[in-house]
């Protein structure tokens, strides 16, 4: 019985980060449009008029497991999970990547977090983070040490 229960939780901690990574995958197009938009006119997006990408526009069933994303300000992007087929504990959970970059600097880098992650001193990170999915459910590059 032991055995049982300890195997069903890791099968349900390796679908959750699976489906994690959907979310990961499927905003790398949206935040490399994003990051092209900031280099062409020298600010973040603020909705999806500005930019095309097609990955916003479809709203609904977007992937598998992930509904839809949500264009927030200052280049944060949230992914937002299925309430029917996302795994229970990421159902209807958001999962938010925001822009880091040298404040002073326009046209330095710009790297995502995800989550809490914490980012180097001296970068800045745009945006609301409004990942609500538990900490433990998220891969360390999304957590915050």
């Amino acid at each position: 019985m032991v055995l049982t229960v300890i195997g069903v939780s890791n099968f349900e901690n390796y679908l959750i980060r699976g489906q994690i990574a959907e979310a990961f995958a499927l905003s790398s197009t949206v935040k490399g449009d994003m990051i092209t938009h900031r280099a062409e006119r020298g600010d973040w997006p603020a909705s999806e008029s500005e930019f095309a990408n097609a990955t916003l526009s479809e709203q609904s069933n977007l992937g598998a497991y992930v509904d839809r994303f949500e264009l927030g300000p200052n280049g944060s992007l949230t992914a937002n999970f299925s309430e029917v087929d996302a795994a229970r504990r990421l159902q209807r959970g958001r999962l938010t990547f925001r822009p880091v970059s040298h404040p002073s600097d326009p046209g330095a880098p710009v790297a995502f977090v995800c989550g809490s992650h914490r980012y180097p001193d001296g970068l800045l990170a745009g945006g609301e983070d409004k990942t609500d999915i538990a900490s433990s459910d998220l891969p360390s590059a999304c957590r915050n040490y």
